[in-house]
């Protein structure tokens, strides 16, 4: 018996959109027909249209009020952004809620969520670049870095984000000068790609060190994450969304990762020793205490583990995973798809 594709709405805020690329993969595996329905057109989803209906999250007022209005008509789906602090009775109106990490997945737990209406979502997809565009991108990093004056056997520590308190990169330069004074980082460069508030404090301290060096701007994010041989993103508080982003797409570049309790849903990618390190944010004097011994081999090594768990959040995966919770109650199915 042939299957009609679950027709799936899809409600696009600016504040709340699901990644298109995801869309584009939902249609080419062929099992859900989405349609992105673009705020402030909702009041054109109707269960007559559509088999289910897809919320990125409940944060805006206008996708609340689609939630409420068109359930039960139709079964809606959450994204895996985290949850505001919404009335049960909100929450009553979602069928099937997706997550993004272990620590959300209790949340929704506690919330009185089924663990039978819970699936796992990337908070967001990571497609890896062809191997042509990465051999493009290395070598652009390979000359960045030589008209930088780095010598080839020194390693480049990285951070790359903006110079603000929450990222803590005055903490990571005085810690990392610390340990050059100790004489505890041989052979360790600590570039520094961004701009922000903190810049000129940030330059003051470094002072001429040869072991610190800025970036220039205008860079491609892409290259920069290629520069070193370890990227670190010590942020001091968990920005949703961003602080994940920024972890994954360093491991999708081949790079292990530094990075604090605080990187999101991507500390779920993370393993200790073999593709990259989490440290406590509220002990700055631990943070080198890893990459002391480390060669430039077990880097490498790291690197291929980081692409590769990086490399499961991608657009397809998240399709999958979308596909996954529609079958799961075969109601969603239209009914000649049985």
């Amino acid at each position: 018996m042939n299957v009609s594709p679950i027709r799936l709405a899809v409600a696009d805020s600016p504040r709340a959109a699901l990644d298109e690329r995801i869309l584009r993969r939902l249609e080419q595996r062929g099992l859900v027909r989405p349609y992105l329905i673009r705020e402030p057109d909702f009041s054109g989803i109707a269960a007559a249209d559509f088999d289910a209906l897809f919320v990125p999250e409940l944060r805006t007022p206008s996708l609340r009020r689609l939630a409420r209005r068109v359930h039960p008509e139709m079964p809606i789906l959450l994204g895996s952004a985290p949850l505001p602090r919404l009335r049960r009775r909100l929450l009553r109106c979602v069928d099937l809620l997706f997550y993004a990490s272990d620590a959300a997945r209790t949340e929704r737990l506690r919330c009185g969520i089924e663990p039978k209406r819970l699936f796992f979502l990337p908070p967001h997809v990571i497609d890896p670049a062809s191997l042509e565009e990465q051999r493009i991108r290395e070598r652009r990093a390979g000359e960045l870095r030589a008209s930088l004056g780095i010598p080839d056997e020194e390693r480049v520590l990285l951070f790359a984000g903006e110079f603000v308190e929450e990222n803590a990169p005055g903490i990571l330069l005085e810690s990392f000068l610390f340990r050059l004074r100790e004489r505890e980082l041989p052979n360790w460069t600590l570039a520094l790609a961004g701009s922000g508030p903190l810049e000129k404090e940030l330059r003051e301290l470094a002072g001429t060190s040869p072991h610190v060096c800025f970036l220039p701007p205008g860079e491609e994010p892409a290259v920069l994450r290629r520069l070193g041989e370890l990227v670190v993103l010590p942020s001091k508080t968990e920005r949703t969304g961003i602080r994940a982003a920024a972890v994954t797409e360093a491991m999708a570049a081949s790079r292990p990762v530094l990075v604090t309790e605080n990187a999101g849903a991507a500390l779920s990618l993370i393993r200790p020793g073999e593709n990259g390190w989490s440290v406590d944010s509220a002990h700055p004097e631990l943070w080198f205490d890893y990459i002391r011994t480390v060669s430039g081999e077990q880097l490498h090594r790291m690197g291929k583990a980081a692409y590769r768990a990086a490399s499961a959040w991608n657009s397809d995966a998240a399709a999958a995973s979308i596909e996954l919770a529609l079958k799961a109650n075969p109601d969603f199915f239209p009914e000649n798809g049985g």
